[in-house]
């Protein structure tokens, strides 16, 4: 049986990290061999599923990639809603010549990625899951999470490049 799809809460995916992080570290077992050897590892396998699963996007893409969904860098946004949604972005932060315009762009793209994570959830959840909806809603929040940088970074003059 497959593991159902879910985007957890971070509240209990932090919690159940701790707890496997206080059986498998490796102070637990220092001085002891093997066992020690064992414990690094398994220690940092835990860390590694922990940072990709705190991640909105990258616990999104974990739960494509075990269905065998995978998206390339390369993959083109096919959507035409988002394309012209990209094309209105960029030019709305080309044009943007104080903090307070690109503040506004910033809280409207908040905005849109709490939605698309909705929505996400809601593809996760069904039975069985939409995955070319999931699919299509990453493609979307990897937009989103690069419009949320290109605003961290911004600052007048300074060249735009708002990747999809």
């Amino acid at each position: 049986m497959a593991p159902k799809l879910s985007l957890a809460r971070l509240k209990a995916l932090k919690s159940a990290f701790l707890k496997y992080q206080q059986k498998v570290h490796p102070d637990l077992f220092s001085g002891q061999g093997e066992k020690e050897t064992w414990a690094k590892a398994w220690s940092g396998r835990v860390n590694d599923a922990f940072r990709v699963l705190e991640g909105e996007l990258s616990r999104a893409e974990y739960l494509l990639s075990i269905s065998d969904v995978v998206i390339g860098e390369a993959d083109a946004v096919t959507d035409p809603e988002l394309l012209m949604s990209i094309m209105e972005t960029r030019e709305e932060l080309d044009d943007a010549t104080t903090e307070s315009e690109v503040s506004a762009i910033r809280l409207t793209n908040k905005d849109n990625a709490k939605e698309t994570l909705g929505k996400l959830s809601e593809a996760f959840g069904k039975e069985p899951p939409d995955l070319d909806a999931a699919r299509n809603l990453v493609i979307k929040l990897r937009y989103l999470q690069n419009v949320e940088n290109v605003c961290r970074e911004w600052s007048p003059g300074k060249r735009i490049e708002l990747q999809h």
